[in-house]
């Protein structure tokens, strides 16, 4: 079943970096939500570039093909973005084992490669949860968590990929009380992760980590 709500919003300034999805589910969708109040532009302080925020509440990384499939249907002709940030996958723990994950990634991988040549695939990562919603032990979905990303940056940087990491996302704070989703200073600090980690990919081209240690 898809999602039932879909936010996408874009900024308006015009691009140097060049043209920037970032799609994912919820968590995108609350960061861009964010974003819309503190930076009117949506450029979230990243210089000349143009985002374009798609965060669906739901959205999981095995639907995540398919769902790219979509959006370049109903872009037809138009611009192909240079970078594509993607952060997906916390859905789907619990519920998708690995190998099913694994081979998604890979799937994205081809279908980025073949339906938007010259993009830039960005995986960042499924960030840590004070709670996860799913049953199940708590310590096994985290395991889960580090594996699957472990996979997704040896197949992002293979492919050409790049990796965005979340280092400071340990600690309650940064969550609301159901230890999910994001507070406001949780969602800044995804914004700041994304600003940072796009100006260091433009920067440095041969870099492959955010940040790089």
């Amino acid at each position: 079943m898809r999602p039932a709500v879909l936010v996408a919003l874009e900024s308006s300034k015009t691009d140097q970096l060049g043209l920037v999805w970032i799609i994912g589910d919820s968590l995108v969708k609350w960061a861009a939500t964010f974003a819309l109040g503190h930076y009117p532009d949506l450029d979230i302080g990243v210089a000349a570039a143009n985002l374009v925020w798609r965060g669906a509440p739901g959205a999981t990384l095995l639907r995540l093909p398919q769902r790219l499939r979509d959006m370049a249907s109903r872009h037809g002709e138009r611009r192909t973005p240079t970078m594509m940030v993607l952060h997906l996958g916390g859905n789907d723990l619990g519920t998708a084992t690995l190998t099913q994950m694994e081979a998604a990634l890979r799937e994205v991988m081809v279908t980025v490669q073949r339906l938007f040549p010259g993009c830039t695939p960005i995986w960042s990562d499924i960030l840590h949860r004070v709670r996860y919603s799913r049953a199940g032990s708590q310590s096994r979905l985290e395991a889960c968590r580090k594996n699957i990303n472990e996979r997704a940056r040896g197949i992002f940087v293979r492919g050409g990929g790049r990796i965005l990491s979340h280092p400071i996302f340990s600690w309650e704070r940064f969550f609301r009380e159901d230890g999910v989703h994001l507070s406001n200073l949780g969602n800044q600090g995804f914004l700041d992760d994304i600003r940072e980690g796009l100006s260091f990919f433009s920067l440095c081209p041969r870099g492959v980590r955010y940040p790089p240690f």
